[in-house]
């Protein structure tokens, strides 16, 4: 069995301060003609109407002996990771890079997994790729929140 991909490193992420501030509730269209809700009540996450608790990974699948990001295999690891993951009790995943492959999210999804997609890591990217990364996901019912930024003490997002 393929290991959990991952490392370490503190992070600060927008997913952390939407449980720490207060938040309207935030609709999400979904691929099926559904919607998502997602609201903050008091510090209690609340998803289309029931309250979540979240048990979650970063997950940065990288075979032993590669490197971050040129190795980064999400289809490669998606199968036996999701099933170790639901198997230990995780429901969502946090990444370093964004999950673009539907394939991948549709497997984690099976697994009832969501995911923290990462969008924007550093200010070294044009700001616009957020709204393409968000517009192409958005729908997908394994979505649960973007992540911006990682590693504040070197990333020039706060600068």
């Amino acid at each position: 069995a393929a290991p959990l991909g991952g490392r370490g490193g503190a992070w600060l992420t927008l997913a952390v301060a939407t449980l720490l501030l207060p938040r309207p509730v935030l609709p999400l269209g979904l691929a099926d003609g559904g919607v998502r809700t997602t609201e903050v009540v008091g510090r209690q996450l609340i998803v289309d109407g029931q309250p979540i608790h979240l048990k979650g990974v970063n997950w940065n699948p990288v075979p032993k002996g590669g490197t971050h990001p040129k190795d980064l295999n999400f289809r490669g690891f998606v199968e036996v990771d999701s099933a170790l993951m639901a198997g230990a009790g995780i429901n969502v995943v946090r990444t370093y890079e964004t999950i673009m492959d539907r394939d991948v999210l549709d497997c984690l999804w099976r697994h009832k997994i969501y995911v923290l997609n990462s969008v924007y890591i550093n200010a070294n990217d044009p700001v616009d790729v957020v709204v393409e990364k968000v517009r192409a996901l958005r729908d997908h019912p394994a979505m649960l929140m973007w992540v911006v930024g990682n590693e504040w003490n070197y990333n020039g997002l706060y600068a």
